[in-house]
């Protein structure tokens, strides 16, 4: 065969084309490798998906960390207003094993930059996160741990933010540490080589059991006496009464320069009569700290009816429907010092009524006969929108008592708040050249905070919280239009304003509240321009 011959069979056979047998074979493969790739995509798009709502969450908590770091020192923690409710949500075991809340002083006006303690809701691209801030002391290892440390001192304010959310019918959860140390101008620097020997050396409470009345407060005074091994600049006796209050009361110098005393009045609490522990804490004016427990036991010698645990409801977040009723079941429950014959809950209704149920005595150990509670079952009631009283009545054969507790109503669909934007111009310019006494200069032109809000009606709050000089924490917008996807509030940075020290930039804190309680909050940074001349200020 000569080799054209051959070419021209081979050009033949190429004109023929692939054979049905072997598309069918190629489309199979194609199909195989198409399906495996498309799996592939699936998967990695629903990771990516995740994967954004972790990294939104820790974003959120590294933020919600800062916030608290840039407070003042005085000002990171929780005023006792807002103790029991962070007491109840942060907590207290783990991590934070014997790290126990920073309780402030109370402040009026109150900063609202200090964390609350309770959950806080943001809602990015449809996602729901909550947001928890805890601030625990946390003692120095430095100066020695546990029974080592002398004063007892709790040195460092640990800022811990968990953020939770759900992912796929999956709960999720991320946390971020900080930690706030004291500066040298905010807490004396400790002297010494650090085993510090300032300390009480004696603390008692006399006398040291004490009666209550049908209300559960003392019948007489209570003193307390403390005895340190220096010289204090500050004593304080701090407690929780039965209903979670916290109280601080300053007590004063004694018989002798290192003796502190503070009477406890007649008709303080409501106590528990198994007994209340006190907290002695004084403060050295090197910095240095100690505090000492002291336990009443009290006991009810009136002979009537006193509440020994306070109302509670189980769960206290409750949803409910179009018409109110409730969408889960919830307890509410209270017991006596005393035998207890019947008891009652009474509640406001939807409409603006009271509505009184009775409780069930409970007959079994413990608290045979002590304790009363009721169930409300899916589907009961009528109740509102929000936070409602429930009150408590129980009753025996030596008289009554009451109690209340609040339980919060979940409405259905709930539109989200959100901030879509907040801008301020022309922007922030402070004048170099005229400094106060507080090192704080002055802003040289006017300018406009514009805040752009969605989920709100115009009449509800949008308030801005600025950590400048002249105590802005508060500041209400007002509404002023309508845009085609949110509410525009604005309100006037003017030349009353200050910033104190070299600072080239800071913070605003936007927080847009609805009347049923549902908010969100955003933090904005924003620069500072520092001119000798308002000419020179950027346009």
């Amino acid at each position: 065969m000569s080799i054209q011959s051959l070419r021209n069979r081979l050009r033949a056979k190429e004109d023929q084309g692939m054979s049905m047998v072997e598309v069918s074979v190629a489309l199979v493969i194609l199909g195989i490798v198409l399906s495996a790739l498309a799996s592939f995509l699936l998967t990695a798009i629903k990771a990516q998906t995740g994967g954004e709502a972790r990294t939104r969450a820790t974003q959120l908590a590294q933020e919600a960390v800062e916030q608290v770091r840039a407070l003042p020192w005085e000002r990171a923690g929780f005023y006792p207003a807002s103790m029991a409710t962070a007491t109840s949500n942060c907590p207290a075991s783990g991590a934070q094993a014997n790290q126990p809340l920073v309780q402030l002083a109370a402040l009026t006006p109150a900063d609202a930059r200090v964390p609350t303690g309770a959950l806080q809701t943001r809602v990015i691209d449809t996602v729901q996160f909550s947001v928890l801030t805890c601030v625990h002391w946390e003692d120095d290892p430095t100066d020695l741990l546990g029974a080592a440390d002398l004063d007892g001192t709790q040195d460092v304010k640990k800022v811990v933010v968990t953020v939770a959310w759900v992912d796929k019918g999956k709960p999720k959860s991320s946390s971020v540490t900080g930690r706030r140390a004291p500066t040298a101008s905010e807490v004396a620097p400790k002297t010494g080589s650090g085993n510090n020997t300032f300390r009480i050396t004696a603390a008692a409470a006399s006398p040291s059991s004490g009666s209550l009345n049908n209300s559960g407060k003392t019948t007489s005074a209570v003193q307390f006496l403390a005895t340190t091994s220096g010289t204090v600049s500050l004593a304080q006796l701090t407690w929780t009464d039965n209903a979670g209050i916290p109280y601080m009361l300053n007590m004063s110098v004694g018989a002798s320069s290192n003796q502190y005393v503070a009477t406890l009045p007649t008709g303080s609490g409501p106590f528990n009569p198994t007994g209340t522990t006190f907290t002695i804490k004084v403060f050295g004016p090197a910095g240095d700290q100690a505090s000492q427990n002291v336990t009443v036991s009290f006991a009810n010698t009136s002979g009537s009816m006193q509440v020994a645990n306070a109302a509670t409801a189980t769960p206290n977040s409750v949803d409910i429907g179009a018409s109110g009723a409730s969408q889960v079941a919830f307890t509410v429950s209270a017991s006596a010092n005393g035998t207890i014959t019947s008891g009652t809950v009474s509640y406001t209704t939807r409409t603006g009524g009271t509505a009184t149920v009775s409780m069930v005595v409970k007959t079994t150990a413990p608290n045979a006969g002590k304790e009363a509670s009721v169930t409300f079952p899916i589907g009961s009631g009528s109740f509102p929108d929000g936070a409602d009283l429930f009150t408590v009545n129980l009753t025996g054969a030596s008289g009554s008592a009451a109690s209340t507790t609040t339980v919060n109503f979940v409405p259905p669909n709930i539109v989200p708040v959100k901030i879509i934007d907040a801008t301020i111009k022309p922007g922030v310019c402070v004048d170099v050249n005229n400094p106060n006494a507080n090192s704080a200069y002055s802003v040289i032109r006017p300018s406009t905070v514009d805040v752009y809000v969605s989920g709100i009606a115009a009449t509800d709050i949008v308030k801005l919280n600025f950590n400048d000089d002249t105590n802005h924490t508060s500041v209400t917008a007002t509404y002023v239009s309508t845009t085609a996807d949110a509410l525009r509030f604005a309100t006037t940075i003017d030349t009353s304003w200050r910033w104190k020290g070299q600072v080239t930039s800071a913070t605003m804190a936007v927080t847009a509240t609805r009347p049923d309680k549902t908010q969100a909050t955003t933090t904005y940074g924003f620069p500072i321009e520092r001119k000798n001349l308002v000419t020179e200020c950027a346009p």
